[in-house]
């Protein structure tokens, strides 16, 4: 009997959280983050303020520090040989080896610590970025999506009372009819496109699924200030802590080689096995750096390349809200169809949901152009 109190207790205890707030304040709320609007910059503050990852690689700082201050005693503290004792400066060396690259190891440690803590809070910036980023585009293919389903609806709704008085065929009003439920099919696409978008960014601030805050900053299109490629890559490499990490593992991997300890038995590594180390660490580090470089000459390229279609789109965009106007005073004087006008604004609306889509694109690349260790963002 006691066993099954003690169950329920626990049961009940996880429930807690749960039932803390009566369903009015629940609701209450809900409202309130129905009605949040964030900038991009209170954004990033909450998912830095919400990230286990970003709060555990401030405590693993702290820990590496405590354990190099102890790991530092041992190396103030080595034992001083017995000179009558056999083999005794050999088990001195060994330990004062030991001890030393221990605290080597430790500072090292300390020092990756802080690394990483630069990599996540990094990768939580341009997470959020990104999140912030994919509900401007789902908002604008959703839109896009609306309004394409609207003007099928015209377009379909003219063909049926065309197909009635046998003006149309079958096949036309087969063919709108298509046209209306695949266009349907996809609104209702980008409307799940969207609830995952904010889901996502709901989870990386902090706030439950179902909130829908609004989002107080716009993307502006300005293209990226002229940068001397290769000194940026340069400077970037140099910078970046990833490879920052990668570089101390060649010199840790150098340290076990230069304290190998010839006489020690219980080392399973051989003296060649622990410079083969040296070597893949060094490989590793090259690689890594070589991969990087690539991808900022790949992702520069792809930058320009977006500022040049958009500036087409642009002129496009020209183009087609000239038509739109033209279209309007034709309407207005009874010489276009209200279907002849939803196609103009369609055609202009869709030329700026590739502009938005191209806006996103170009953002998201500068980030990662000037902070290639957080590019893995996801």
């Amino acid at each position: 009997m006691k066993k099954k109190l003690s169950a329920l207790l626990v049961t009940a205890s996880l429930l807690v959280p749960y039932a803390v707030l009566s369903p009015a304040a629940y609701a209450a709320e809900q409202q309130k983050d129905q009605e949040l609007t964030l900038t991009y910059q209170q954004a990033v503050e909450r998912a830095l303020n919400n990230s286990y990852t970003l709060k555990n690689s401030k405590e693993d700082i702290d820990r590496s520090a405590e354990v190099r201050d102890k790991v530092g005693e041992n190396v103030k503290y080595t034992p001083i040989p017995n000179p009558n004792a056999p083999y005794s400066y050999d088990a001195y060396n060994q330990a004062a080896n030991m001890a030393f690259s221990g605290f080597q190891k430790a500072s090292v440690g300390y020092e990756i610590s802080k690394k990483q803590a630069v990599i996540d809070e990094d990768t939580v910036v341009a997470n959020v970025r990104k999140a912030y980023n994919d509900i401007l585009q789902a908002q604008e293919q959703k839109k896009l999506a609306d309004l394409t389903v609207h003007n099928d609806d015209m377009q379909r709704n003219i063909t049926q009372i065309k197909f009635e008085t046998g003006v149309s065929s079958k096949v036309e009003k087969t063919k709108a009819d298509g046209t209306y439920n695949a266009d349907r099919k996809s609104k209702e696409a980008a409307g799940k496109a969207l609830e995952a978008s904010y889901q996502k960014f709901d989870s990386l601030v902090g706030l439950r699924p179902e909130a829908r805050p609004q989002l107080a900053d716009q993307l502006t299109f300005v293209d990226m200030p002229d940068v001397d490629l290769e000194s940026h890559i340069t400077r970037t490499l140099s910078e970046n802590p990833a490879l920052w990490k990668a570089n101390k593992a060649i010199e840790l991997a150098r340290l076990s080689v230069d304290l190998y300890m010839f006489n020690d038995k219980s080392n399973p590594d051989t003296y060649d096995a622990k410079k083969i180390d040296v070597t893949k660490a060094e490989n590793t580090y090259a690689d890594a750096k070589e991969q990087t470089a690539k991808a900022l000459r790949t992702i520069y390229q792809s930058i320009r390349q977006i500022e040049d279609n958009y500036k087409g789109l642009q002129e496009n965009v020209g183009v087609a809200e000239e038509g739109l106007r033209a279209t309007q005073v034709q309407y207005d004087v009874g010489l276009a169809t209200k279907l002849e006008l939803s196609n103009a604004q369609l055609t202009v609306d869709k030329l700026k949901e590739k502009m938005s889509e191209l806006s996103v694109q170009h953002d998201n690349l500068i980030q990662t152009f000037y902070k290639p260790w957080a590019g893995s963002a996801s």
